[in-house]
C-alpha cells in the first residue's frame, strides 16, 4: 500500500474542504452536429 501513500494523505484535504472547484456549463450550444458544445482544454 505504500505506492498509495502519497494520494492518500490528500483525501483528509479534500474532505475538510468545502468546494473543490466550478462546474462550468455551456448553455450556449444545442449539442448537435451543427452547433457542438465546446468542452475546455487544458495542456
Amino acid at each position: 500500500m505504500k505506492r498509495f501513500e502519497k494520494i492518500t494523505k490528500l483525501i483528509p484535504l479534500l474532505e475538510s474542504e468545502e468546494t473543490h472547484g466550478e462546474w462550468i456549463i455551456d448553455r450556449e450550444h444545442k449539442g448537435t452536429p451543427d452547433d457542438p458544445i465546446l468542452m475546455a482544454l487544458l495542456h
